[in-house]
């Protein structure tokens, strides 16, 4: 394979920004980020909007600013996005009687007809008290593919794969980390208004909340009220799955969400034993020479989280000791 053939560029879709992490399969060679005009949610990938060519001009300006060399790329979208539901499917199905009975389960929570979404989904390794097997449901609109395939394509990328900011963070995670497989894990990722609670169970995504706060300036956020929310949370969580009683029952914590996840670590590491560490994606990132020590990222390298899963995803060993 030609070094041209290993370059892929991973881009992020965020609502109010777009990030790229660029790679040459054995390096991490470019990072970059741009502001979008139009903030946008799930309305962005509906029709031809202001939104939508927003985010292609973004992309198209990265591009003629000689800044990305890939013309192969993986898209990853908001959560808000997608549909995503874990379901059980009755024991002893065949193949095919599973993939009717997911269907028909996502028919029951989707609001427009099943034919207006690309449906996917993927056995989880653990299963329910009866003893059946789980299965995660992720249904995207059509239309949302569709036009992330114009948008790729009028930048002159070719599109490989899309992928979904929640897993694609948790593949970063869990490849650069050592994590057990008999303890769940919890990853609190953290803006000005918001917090996602995720759990991970056998090393996979087993469950997520998010929480809803007044938005404040990073510096005005009382962390303890924050973390009070969490604690509460958690128990309710944890009971309702037998995966325990309260936070001191996670292997460990890794939060990510800049100078709100720096304060909240410190919290917990005040009130916990559970080791709790703020989450650097390129931590174990092999990065080229003019990387190190890049600005752009020592600032807050949490941003390109979910780029970072793209380009990881496509190519394995950019993170060092990956198994």
């Amino acid at each position: 394979m030609s070094p041209e053939d290993q370059l892929f560029l991973g881009v992020a879709l965020h609502p109010d920004s777009i990030r790229i992490v660029e790679s040459d399969g054995n390096f991490i060679t470019n990072v970059a980020e741009k502001e979008l005009i139009h903030t946008f949610g799930v309305e962005l990938f509906r029709a031809n909007t202001d939104e939508l060519n927003s985010v292609e001009d973004a992309l198209v300006s990265f591009i003629q600013a000689g800044q990305i060399r890939s013309k192969k790329a993986g898209i990853v979208i908001d959560s808000s996005l997608v549909h995503i539901k874990k379901v059980p499917a009755p024991l002893g199905l065949d193949q095919d009687m599973t993939r009717e009975h997911l269907l028909w389960e996502a028919e029951q929570f989707l609001i427009s007809s099943i034919n207006e979404y690309i449906v996917d989904f993927e056995k989880l390794p653990f299963q329910t008290k009866e003893g059946n097997p789980l299965f995660l449901l992720i249904c995207i609109r059509n239309q949302i593919v569709s036009n992330i395939n114009r948008m790729v394509r009028n930048a002159g990328l070719k599109l490989l794969n899309i992928d979904v900011d929640l897993f694609s963070t948790i593949r970063v995670l869990t490849r650069s980390n050592e994590l057990r497989e008999d303890v769940p894990y919890l990853l609190l990722e953290l803006s000005n208004n918001s917090l996602n609670i995720i759990v991970l169970k056998k090393r996979e995504f087993f469950l997520k909340q998010t929480l809803e706060y007044s938005d404040h300036e990073n510096t005005d956020i009382d962390i303890s009220i924050i973390y009070n929310h969490i604690e509460k949370e958690l128990k309710k969580l944890l009971f309702g799955h037998d995966l325990g009683e309260g936070i001191d029952d996670f292997g460990e914590i890794f939060c990510l969400g800049g100078k709100v996840a720096e304060n909240l670590t410190d919290h917990i590491r005040s009130v916990s034993k559970t080791p709790v560490t703020i989450f650097n994606p390129f931590k174990k990132l092999r990065l080229n020479a003019a990387l190190r020590g890049s600005e752009t990222i020592a600032e807050n390298p949490d941003r390109f989280t979910s780029a970072i899963g793209a380009v990881v995803k496509q190519s394995p060993a950019l993170v060092e000791n990956a198994s």
